[in-house]
């Protein structure tokens, strides 16, 4: 499946007379701006061009290519609410392919083998500014197993299985103009340098779209391993059934965190009492920034036995009784860097370092699962 997706889409960005530090539309709603410096109001909500020193504001304003100025008569209170009409554009890619084969290699003996993959690829190609970032998803997926149902006799019937799958979710944030590059931040005047390309995410505010991104990045890689069998006995008046599965699991993650691996900056108003004020004056109110790591991988074991009989007692009285034990084992991490606490000292726990090894809690070991039903019809006279 091919799809391609484009249509209009809308930003609010900054008049004119904004850019200039003329906030006077403001005062229609009774916002009133004030120097952080002395407490006392800017004269008409005006702030001198030389007071106005975010670097961001000053690069945002002198690059009509990355930030231009309104192209459409905005609504709202203020007049500025979806004030330039733009376009936008999305791909989605999804691939599928199957393969499956039954070979009945004697007359005992049925196996059958399936394998699966799967392509998925979402892109967002277009946004309506290149200050703004889009997103991106992709999702591979594979899958095999193999099948062997053997006979021994009319009474005991065997059914074994292998199987692997590999599942992912990558979320991304694109610069999908290009023009900010893998240095965005500094042509911003934003230091520390930066892991993706694009723009931290930053709040305008004034009912403005921020521009940039975040960038809550993560990416997601598990690897299942399985092995099951069956049996199934018929004796006189009893069906059993018994077996059991051994199941791996290996899991690596990575998560920027909700600040993103590009980070936030945030102006709210509280310095001047207009949040754009802020921004226009450099009054930072809050910033974060996430992790940019490798993954962390854990890894566990998922196994289980079961025993079930199907007793016909009488004609009409059918009892079911079975037990079932599971083991979950803690989770390891693969290189050791994961840590727990003990809720009743406060004292943590290091892997190797205490009586649970490279696992951080005690495992448990008697999950046991009885079960009893039956069946029964009355007779009726």
């Amino acid at each position: 499946t091919e799809q391609r997706g484009s249509g209009p889409a809308t930003a609010s960005v900054a008049p004119a007379e904004w850019r200039r530090g003329d906030l006077s539309r403001f005062l229609t709603q009774n916002l009133i701006m004030r120097d952080p410096t002395n407490a006392s109001p800017f004269a008409g909500n005006i702030i001198p061009a030389s007071r106005i020193t975010n670097p961001v504001a000053l690069k945002l304003f002198g690059s009509p290519d990355l930030y231009p100025l309104p192209n459409n008569t905005g609504t709202g209170a203020l007049g500025i609410t979806n004030n330039f009409i733009a376009s936008q554009a999305s791909s989605v890619s999804n691939h599928q392919a199957d393969a499956k084969v039954d070979l009945r290699p004697t007359d005992k003996d049925s196996i059958s083998a399936r394998w699966s993959i799967g392509r998925y690829t979402f892109l967002g190609s277009r946004a309506a500014l290149p200050v703004l970032m889009t997103g991106g998803t992709e999702g591979p997926t594979t899958s095999a197993v193999v099948n062997w149902t053997h006979t021994y006799s009319a009474r005991l019937v065997n059914d074994s299985r292998l199987s692997y799958s590999r599942t992912g979710v990558a979320d991304n944030t694109l610069d999908w103009s290009g023009l900010l590059g893998n240095d965005g931040n500094s042509k911003f005047g934003i230091a520390g340098g930066q892991p993706i390309a694009g723009l931290s995410g930053i709040t305008l505010g004034g009912g403005l779209t921020g521009i940039g991104a975040g960038a809550s990045i993560a990416d997601s890689k598990q690897n299942n391993y399985q092995a099951q069998t069956h049996f199934t006995y018929q004796t006189g008046t009893h069906l059993l059934k018994f077996g059991g599965q051994l199941f791996r699991a290996q899991q690596n993650h990575y998560y920027a965190g909700n600040n993103g691996a590009l980070g936030t900056f945030t102006y709210s108003g509280g310095y001047t009492g207009i949040d754009y004020g802020d921004f226009l004056l450099n009054q930072l109110s809050a910033k974060g920034r996430g992790a940019v790591t490798g993954k962390w991988g854990q890894r566990h074991w998922r196994n289980s036995t079961y025993f079930q009989d199907d007793w016909k007692a009488k004609r009409n009285l059918t009892i079911n009784l079975g037990l079932r034990w599971e083991y979950i084992s803690p989770l390891n991490e693969v290189a050791n860097r994961q840590v727990n606490i003990n809720t009743y000292t406060g004292a943590l726990i290091y892997p190797g370092k205490t009586e649970f090894g490279d696992a951080l809690y005690k495992p448990y070991k008697k999950q046991f699962m009885p079960t009893i039903g039956f069946a029964w019809t009355p007779d009726i006279a």
